[in-house]
């Protein structure tokens, strides 16, 4: 662990009153001499030093700023950024790397999306300055194609920002503030399981970086590898229903025909409830864990093997009894 000591001397200038000036100055060193003095008595005590006056973004800004470092967006070994701020709640998961196949062109992509506004309405910048976009005709941006090693903080500002930064703003803006001054040669790896064993993750990363013209001016090259294996609602059958079926309330009475002579059933009801708590749902046309259908469509001469082996004759081919 290393603490710092900060220590400041403020002077108090007066031109029109040399005397007082030097008096001022004065009494400005004195107690620091007592201090010196004091500190060397102790011993070596260690003295920490603490105060509110830090800047910060957050509080310095007009706007509302939300403001994370990489060690808060990574303590908890997720190794990717964009998944962990998703979490956040002005974030909506619309494409993060749990659902990026959820359109067609999105896969392996993962995009913000702030307040649910849609993607095409977060600007995702890098030190202020807008990024390379990853699709074609979009301004949206790909947060894998930013370094994790580099990321110093992102600052999240919710409120609206298209008269500053374009219409693209008009959720909010997400800026990666990276390191400028990264010297040196830092690898980091990681490797993880969920806990039950399975989605395996994979992360390497490379940077090297260095200073020049006396720390005017740094160069930083960074290479990543990152791996998530899927996990799929057929892993999770007991919170899925991928392969047993899901349980819910299921309309197990027709309304439309439950009244006397099969006409509609009142407004007062019939005393019995039209719903009923089953298990093992599945739907007929597409389940998560893959199904098989079949109808039973009119008979003809090239079908009526399969018709009789599918159709039992309790439903009509429009399912109707």
């Amino acid at each position: 662990m290393r603490t710092s000591i900060l220590a400041g001397v403020s002077a108090l200038a007066l031109t029109a009153a040399p005397a007082l000036a030097q008096t001022a100055a004065a009494n400005t060193v004195a107690p620091a001499t007592k201090v010196a003095a004091a500190a060397a008595d102790d011993d070596g005590e260690l003295m920490i030093v603490t105060g509110s006056r830090i800047a910060r973004i957050s509080l310095d800004s007009a706007v509302p700023v939300t403001t994370l470092t990489r060690e808060e967006l990574t303590i908890n070994g997720e190794v990717n950024i964009g998944d962990q701020l998703s979490q956040l709640p002005a974030f909506r998961v619309s494409f993060g790397t749990q659902n990026s196949g959820g359109a067609i062109g999105t896969a392996g992509l993962n995009i913000l999306d702030l307040r649910g506004q849609g993607t095409g309405r977060t600007l995702v910048v890098q030190n202020g300055r807008r990024h390379v976009t990853s699709q074609p005709g979009t301004s949206t941006v790909d947060t894998g194609t930013i370094p994790n090693a580099l990321v110093e903080r992102v600052d999240v500002v919710t409120g609206a920002n298209s008269a500053v930064y374009g219409s693209d703003a008009i959720a909010g803006v997400v800026n990666f503030v990276l390191k400028k001054d990264f010297e040196g040669i830092a690898v980091d790896g990681q490797t993880g399981l969920s806990s039950r064993g399975d989605r395996p993750t994979y992360f390497l990363s490379g940077t090297i970086g260095k200073n020049f013209k006396d720390g005017r001016g740094n160069i930083a090259v960074n290479a990543e590898y990152s791996q998530s294996n899927p996990l799929y609602f057929s892993q999770r059958d007991e919170q899925s229903g991928a392969l047993t079926g899901r349980s819910a309330f299921q309309l197990t009475q027709d309304t439309s025909v439950s009244g006397p002579g099969r006409t509609p059933e009142p407004a007062a009801g019939d005393g019995i409830f039209d719903t009923t708590f089953t298990r093992g749902l599945k739907n007929i046309g597409i389940s998560t864990g893959g199904a098989i259908t079949s109808s039973c469509p009119a008979t003809t001469a090239t079908n009526a093997a399969r018709v009789a082996l599918n159709c039992s004759g309790l439903f009509t081919s429009t399912g109707a009894q």
